[in-house]
């Protein structure tokens, strides 16, 4: 059976102790074990441990004496593996919260293989400046997939 994509969004709390609720669109695969690193930008990167060992493969086969790829690794791999509770929490560690400005109000956002989790305003501004410029994005995405005649 083909594996169940992360889609959708849910706004939650990031309790004192650093726990978020995993929303139901999250727990679509029965993953009990996840792995949490850096985002591209201030966010949080949040992969079953199925997908995140398939990450891992990929970037086994990457050159090691390539910089691109050193700075690619640390970042990655500088994150955390994580068990979900039997409340179907997650305690994401002090350091990746306070990097990604999560307290308080937070957005859990699925983006098929993977999930994205913000500080709810920079997810606002992030998502707000996006949808300006959807239409011109997807255009541009279109024209390059293109053939040449």
């Amino acid at each position: 059976m083909a594996k169940e994509r992360y889609i959708g969004t849910a706004s939650l709390k990031v309790d004192a102790k650093g726990r978020i609720a995993v929303p139901a669109f999250c727990r679509v695969n029965d993953a009990k074990v996840f792995f949490v690193t850096y985002g591209r930008k201030r966010f949080l990167r949040l992969y079953d441990w199925e997908d995140f060992s398939k990450s891992l493969t990929m970037l086994e086969e990457l050159d090691p004496y390539d910089a691109r790829t050193e700075e690619m690794k640390r970042a990655l791999l500088g994150g955390s593996k994580l068990e979900m509770d039997s409340h179907s929490r997650l305690t994401i560690p002090k350091n990746l919260r306070d990097w990604a400005g999560l307290t308080g109000e937070i957005v859990v956002a699925g983006v098929s293989s993977y999930m994205e989790i913000w500080n709810s305003e920079a997810y606002a501004a992030e998502f707000a400046a996006n949808i300006a410029d959807l239409g011109k994005n997807m255009q541009e995405i279109a024209e390059s997939r293109k053939e040449p005649r």
